[in-house]
């Protein structure tokens, strides 16, 4: 069978670490995600270490399907202080075809970074040449005595509108630090090639205020079989956060605006040195759908290196009551590593659905929402058989044997090569 997509780079460093060029599937991130960040980008703001994106320029991709990637020519070159990174990419179909130019220059001083990014896509048909999207962005990012600022502000020349946020994550105590942003995402602004600080929302249609937290409890606990940096943790962990987000267009029905309310809190508690209980609760308050949404999430975690097995219990109650349950095992060192997970829920309504990250091979992302009553099995595995290699492989089968009305299930089987040459 022909595959369905194929993707692949060619990668030169140039000499003395002045910069790279890549051409084949790449990524592109600059900024804070503003105008120009390609990939699926996976957080939520739990965490103080989550506000501030840490933009990566140009980088060779190495996803499975090469969906999120861009297609074409790409280099950074650094000159001093000063980073210039020019692309090229392409897609092209049937009946059309498109062209995204970009350039990104970064200044890169003692404190912190600044740098101005700019692209426009041209689409391109046998009719006419028109330009769909195309975006300016400015952002910094400092760190002032373990005080970190940074924002970005960006202008959409398709709709003629501003976007911009701002953030501070900085130290209350010894053992204690914070984090806030503010976000203005208007309803004309366009989320495309973008990527917001949410990963459950766009650049778009949203103001908001984000406020976390993290604190250390407890002396210091040496992790059992670990040796070298991070065989040592502290003994307890807590995080909160609280996000208000007002929506200018209303999501549903006829009122001129929503509002969403969201808070969670985790803990995290070494029991022995090889035993780690971990629970999240979570709460959302929101104007339109279901008004509630309540989460419990439990795991159980031993670690014992190389040796690491997981229990997790999920529930969620909004339109009724969802779980979800799964035990993973795995085996990892330098050379190889190995898990297999095996779980079932039970999830009657969609807007009681859990979701559950997956392993997966680099560059590929599986964040399934789990909904009915079934159960399924995963296992993945990564091998280095040289320096110049590894192997990635998955496989994964879910079937709903407990629902009245039959649903069909899913097989899955990945298998994925990285050399470096």
């Amino acid at each position: 069978l022909k595959p369905e997509t194929l993707c692949g780079h060619i990668r030169y460093d140039l000499k003395r670490g002045k910069g790279k060029v890549v051409a084949g599937d790449f990524n592109a991130r600059f900024g804070q995600g503003l105008a120009l960040w390609n990939g699926m980008s996976v957080g939520s703001l739990a965490t103080p270490s989550a506000f501030l994106k840490r933009s990566s320029g140009v980088s060779a991709s190495s996803s499975f399907s090469g969906i999120y990637a861009l297609r074409g020519v790409a280099a950074d070159v650094t000159f001093g202080r000063i980073r210039f990174a020019p692309l090229m990419a392409f897609k092209h179909g049937r009946k059309s075809a498109s062209l995204l130019p970009a350039a990104n220059v970064s200044y890169f001083g003692r404190h912190g970074q600044a740098g101005i990014t700019h692209y426009a896509e041209f689409s391109i048909t046998s009719e006419r040449t028109s330009i769909p999207d195309m975006k300016t962005s400015a952002d910094f990012a400092v760190c002032l005595h373990g005080t970190d600022l940074f924002a970005e502000c960006a202008y959409d020349w398709a709709s003629g509108s501003s976007a911009a946020l701002a953030g501070a994550a900085f130290p209350v105590a010894e053992d204690m630090r914070m984090a806030a942003m503010i976000r203005f995402y208007p309803p004309g602004y366009s989320p495309h090639r973008s990527a917001a600080a949410r990963s459950a929302t766009k650049c778009t249609n949203e103001h908001s205020v984000s406020l976390s937290g993290e604190a250390a409890l407890g002396g210091w606990l040496d992790l059992n079989g670990k040796e070298g940096f991070g065989s040592s943790v502290r003994r307890a962990t807590c995080t909160f956060s609280l996000d208000a987000a007002c929506f200018p267009e209303a999501k549903e029905g006829e009122d001129p605006r929503d509002i969403q309310l969201k808070a969670n809190t985790e803990w995290t508690v070494m029991l022995t040195k090889a035993f780690r209980l971990k629970s999240k609760v979570s709460e959302r308050i929101r104007t339109w759908g279901q008004p509630f949404r309540t989460e419990i999430r439990t795991d159980v975690t031993y670690m014992s290196d190389p040796w690491i097995a997981t229990v997790r219990l999920d529930a969620v109650c909004s339109e009724g009551f969802g779980f979800l349950s799964y035990l993973e095992g795995g085996y990892k060192t330098s050379k190889i590593a190995f898990y297999m997970r095996q779980g079932t829920f039970f999830v009657d309504n969609w807007d009681d659905r859990i979701y559950s990250y997956e392993r997966d091979a680099p560059g590929s992302f599986s964040v399934p929402a789990y909904y009915g009553r079934g159960v399924w099995a995963s296992f993945n595995v990564s091998w280095r058989f040289a320096r110049w290699g590894r192997m990635y492989a998955r496989a994964g089968l879910l079937t709903y044997p407990f629902m009245q009305k039959k649903k069909p299930g899913k097989a899955e089987l990945k298998l994925q090569f990285i050399f470096d040459v």
